[in-house]
C-alpha cells in the first residue's frame, strides 16, 4: 500500500472548491493524536479466577481484571460492536500522546490481564482446575473503527506489516509464548472473508503449563505510524479494537454466542439539537419526539427483553419514566440484527424538562434485561446521558472522535455555528477544545472570537470581534479551555459565534462524530459563506451568564411593584416606587456588586451607569413592601 493512499485512508480529507482556482479552501477531519486519560484505580488487584468476563462496557479497565494503562476503553470507535464499549489498541501510549516511532513497526499498546488462578477455583467449592475440564479464551475483534454516525470512517486500518497478537505467560520460564495474530487489514475484508466486521476467536487453555497461579494473557498492537510534512495532519493509526473477553471452563470450541441481551451504543440527548444549553434558554419546543436505544442479542435464538427509560433530576429524583414492556429480540446473526421493535428501540419522549429553573442536570438511564433477572453480562444493561442545563451551548457529547480544521491557500478563513437565543442573554466567554498536533504545529496559530448577527444565508453583519490576537490552549484531549472575552455582548434571537483564524493552518479542533450538527455550522473563505460537508460537531461551546446568580428568579421581575427604566439603558437607570428603608444594589452577570444605595426617603432613585461595560445585570430591591426582595435584569447597550 502506497505512502499517499495510506494518507488518503488516514485523513478522511473532504474538500470542497470555493471561487476561482486561485482562492482555495478545506474542510479536514484527521485522526487524534492523543487521548483522554482516566481515572487510575490506586487499589492493587490480587489474582482474577474464573470465569473471566469483561466487556468493557463500564467504560474504563476493571483494574481486578486489567494492569496498565495503555489501552483506552471508548463507546464511540467500535464498527457495529458485540456491545456498547470497546478496548482501543492504537499508537497513543499511557499519557495521551504518539509514540515516538514512526518509520518501523514497533510494539505500541498493549492490554495485559492480571494475574488468573488456573490452578484451582474456590467457588462454590473448591475444585483443581485441569487440561480436561475444558477452559477457553474468547474475545472479538476488528479493525479501524466504525463509520460515523453521518458519513465517514473513524479511526485508520492496520497494513499488512502491523499485526495484533494474542501471548500467554509461561511460569516457568518467565517468558511470553504467542498463541494467535493477525496481519493487519481493512475492516472491509473481513466483511468479505466472514460477512461479519468483528470477528470471534476462540482460543483452547489446554498446556498443563498454564495451570498454575500466575497465568496471565495479553494483547499487543504491532504498528507504525504514518510519516507526514503536512503541518498538523499527523494523527494515531493502525487500531485494533477487542470486546467481550470471555474465560471460563466447561466451554466448546464450537461456542459461537453467549446468552446476553445489551445495548450497543451510548445513551444520546433528548434534546433535539444540541447535548447542553442554557437553562435560561431552554424551551420544551427543543425535546426529541422519540429516543433511540440500540439494543442487541448475543444468543442464537429470539429471547424476550425488557426496556425502560427514567430521567433523575439533580436530586436523584424520578422527572420521568417510561416503560417499554417486553418484546422478544431476534439474535445477532448479522451486522445490524437489532432490536426493531418501536417500543424498545425508538421510545416516545413524552414528556419535557421544566422551563425557567435554575442551572441544573439530569440523568437519562436507559435499562435493558432479558427477562427479569438479566444474563450473565449486567454491566452492558444500563446506558446513562448527562444532560446539562447550566450556562452554555453545546452539539457535541464532549468526546472527540476526531480533529476539525479549515486550511487556505490565500486568505484568512472564518468558522461559526449557529445558536437560537429564546430571550435575550450575555455571552461572556468561548471554551473551546483543541487537539495536540505532532511537536504541537498549531500552537501559534493565531485567532479571534467573532459574533455575527444572523444574514440572509448564514452570518451576517459583525456584532463582536477580538481586537486580541489568541492562540490553542492545550489541557488534553477532550479538556475544554476558557476563553474570556474582552466585553461581555448582549445577544438575542439567531447569533453566529465562532472564530477568525489568521492565515490558512490548521486550527485542529475537536471534533464529535457521533452528533451531525452540520447543519448549524458555517465556514467562509473570500467573500462567500458555506455551510459545513463535514458530519459532526465541533467542541466550541459559547458560555453566557449564569441563571443561577445571586441564586434569583429573573422571572419575577414581571411581578415587581419597583419600576426599573429605561430597559435597555445606556447611561443611567431610574428605580422608582422604593419605600423608605429599602436597599438598591446592582450586580453584573457574574454576581460582582457594582452599586449600593440605601433609600431614606424619596420614591425614585437615578443611577449612573455610564462606566458599565454592555451586558446584562440585575437590580435588587431588598425590604421595599411585602415582597421583600424584587429583581430586574437590565441591559446596557452603547
Amino acid at each position: 500500500m502506497t505512502e499517499t493512499y495510506k494518507m488518503k485512508q488516514c485523513l478522511c480529507v473532504i474538500l470542497c472548491m470555493l471561487g476561482s482556482l486561485s482562492l482555495k479552501a478545506q474542510e479536514i477531519i484527521v485522526p487524534l493524536v492523543g487521548r483522554a486519560l482516566g481515572d487510575v484505580e490506586s487499589v492493587k488487584a490480587s489474582s482474577a479466577t474464573i470465569p473471566y468476563i469483561d466487556d468493557f462496557a463500564s467504560g474504563h479497565l476493571n483494574r481486578g481484571l486489567w494492569d496498565g494503562n495503555q489501552v483506552e476503553v471508548t463507546d464511540g470507535w467500535g464498527l457495529y460492536p458485540p456491545t456498547v464499549g470497546v478496548a482501543k489498541l492504537d499508537a497513543v501510549d499511557e499519557e495521551g500522546v504518539l509514540y515516538q516511532n514512526i518509520a518501523s513497526s514497533f510494539s505500541a499498546d498493549t492490554l495485559m490481564s492480571q494475574k488468573i488462578r488456573l490452578d484451582s477455583i474456590f467457588y462454590p467449592f473448591a475444585e483443581k482446575l485441569q487440561p480436561v475440564d475444558s477452559i477457553y479464551l474468547s474475545f472479538y475483534y476488528t479493525v479501524g473503527g466504525r463509520l460515523g454516525n453521518y458519513g465517514g470512517r473513524i479511526g485508520d486500518e492496520p497494513e499488512e506489516h502491523d499485526s495484533l497478537v494474542l501471548e500467554f505467560y509461561m511460569k516457568e520460564t518467565g517468558e511470553w509464548e504467542t498463541v494467535w495474530s493477525r496481519s493487519g487489514c481493512s475492516a472491509e475484508s473481513l466483511k468479505t472473508a466472514t460477512g461479519r466486521y468483528w470477528q470471534r476467536v476462540m482460543i483452547p487453555i489446554s498446556d498443563l503449563r498454564y495451570f498454575n497461579d500466575m497465568f496471565r494473557f495479553r494483547f499487543r498492537n504491532v504498528c507504525s505510524l504514518d510519516p507526514s510534512t503536512t503541518m498538523g495532519l499527523i494523527g494515531n493509526s493502525d487500531q485494533w479494537y477487542v470486546d467481550c473477553v470471555y474465560i471460563d471452563k466447561d466451554r466448546s470450541r464450537d461456542d459461537e454466542t453467549e446468552r446476553d441481551v445489551a445495548f450497543v451504543q451510548p445513551a444520546r440527548s433528548l434534546l433535539r439539537d444540541y447535548c447542553a444549553i442554557p437553562a435560561r434558554q431552554y424551551r420544551s419546543s427543543e425535546m426529541l419526539q422519540k429516543t433511540e436505544a440500540l439494543i442487541t442479542n448475543r444468543y442464537n435464538t429470539a429471547v424476550a427483553s425488557h426496556y425502560e427509560y427514567y430521567v433523575l433530576d439533580a436530586n436523584g429524583d424520578t422527572l420521568h419514566h417510561y416503560d417499554g414492556g417486553f418484546e422478544n429480540v431476534p439474535p445477532f446473526e448479522n451486522e445490524g440484527d437489532y432490536q426493531q421493535n418501536d417500543y424498545h428501540a425508538r421510545a416516545a419522549v413524552d414528556f419535557s424538562y421544566p422551563e425557567n429553573v435554575l442551572m441544573t442536570r439530569y440523568n437519562v438511564v436507559h435499562v435493558v434485561k432479558e427477562g427479569v433477572m438479566g444474563d450473565l453480562f449486567t454491566s452492558n444493561d444500563t446506558v446513562m446521558f448527562e444532560q446539562v442545563m447550566e450556562d452554555y451551548y453545546a452539539f457535541d457529547d464532549g468526546t472527540a472522535e476526531s480533529g476539525y480544521g479549515l486550511t487556505s491557500t490565500s486568505s484568512n478563513v472564518f468558522l461559526a455555528a449557529r445558536y437560537n437565543l429564546h430571550v435575550t442573554d450575555t455571552l461572556m466567554k468561548v471554551k473551546m477544545s483543541f487537539n495536540h498536533t505532532r511537536n504541537d504545529e498549531n500552537s501559534n496559530i493565531a485567532f479571534r472570537i467573532v459574533v455575527w448577527a444572523a444574514g440572509p444565508n448564514g452570518p451576517g453583519e459583525v456584532i463582536y470581534r477580538d481586537a486580541v490576537l489568541r492562540y490553542p490552549q492545550f489541557g488534553g484531549l477532550n479538556v475544554f479551555m476558557d476563553y474570556e472575552l474582552e466585553h461581555t455582548v448582549v445577544l438575542n434571537g439567531t447569533v453566529y459565534i465562532g472564530l477568525e483564524q489568521e492565515g490558512g493552518n490548521y486550527l485542529n479542533i475537536g471534533f464529535d462524530r457521533n452528533y451531525d450538527h452540520s447543519d448549524h455550522l458555517y465556514y467562509r473563505i473570500g467573500s462567500e459563506w458555506q455551510r459545513a460537508s463535514a458530519a459532526g460537531s465541533i467542541m466550541f461551546r459559547p458560555c453566557f451568564a449564569p441563571m443561577e446568580t445571586l441564586a434569583i428568579d429573573v422571572s419575577h421581575r414581571e411581578q415587581a411593584k419597583v419600576r426599573v427604566y429605561p430597559n435597555p439603558a445606556r447611561e443611567r437607570i431610574c428605580v422608582s416606587n422604593l419605600q423608605p428603608g429599602s436597599e438598591v444594589t446592582i450586580y453584573d452577570a457574574r454576581g460582582v456588586m457594582m452599586k449600593n444605595h440605601l433609600i431614606y426617603a424619596g420614591q425614585e432613585l437615578t443611577i449612573d451607569c455610564a462606566t458599565f461595560t454592555p451586558g446584562v445585570y440585575y437590580v435588587v430591591v431588598s425590604g421595599s413592601g411585602k415582597a421583600g426582595r424584587e429583581v430586574s435584569k437590565v441591559i446596557i447597550m452603547r
